[in-house]
């Protein structure tokens, strides 16, 4: 079940705690209450008919990439890509219209 937050802004506290609090972890939102497997953004994407994010590297490479290829902004397109396919993932199950190419700014 996907529950929407509270309106309403809540009280600040901790500063690391609140955004720790706020954060959603689809890995584990996707496992649909399986405790062994996961479901890939990769799948998400081609069962919700949204292209995929992993047309150049994926999470295993990105120690490469920044260490030994010294490729940030590889890693900022991937980091990007992936933030795009998340938010698509999630207008798609709210059955509301994608982002299309003029809505969508790179900051």
């Amino acid at each position: 079940m996907i529950r929407r937050p509270p309106r309403s802004t809540p009280k600040p506290s901790s500063a690391a705690s609140d955004v720790y609090k706020r954060q959603l972890d689809t890995l584990e939102l996707w496992k649909f209450g399986d405790y062994k497997h996961y479901t890939s953004l990769k799948l998400m994407t081609n069962v919700l008919g949204i292209p995929s994010p992993k047309d150049d590297i994926d999470g295993s490479e990105i120690y490469r990439v920044f260490y030994k290829e010294k490729d940030l902004q590889r890693i900022i397109a991937y980091c990007q890509k992936d933030t795009l396919a998340v938010a698509q993932i999630l207008l798609r199950l709210r059955n509301e219209p994608l982002l299309n190419a003029r809505e969508i700014n790179y900051i």
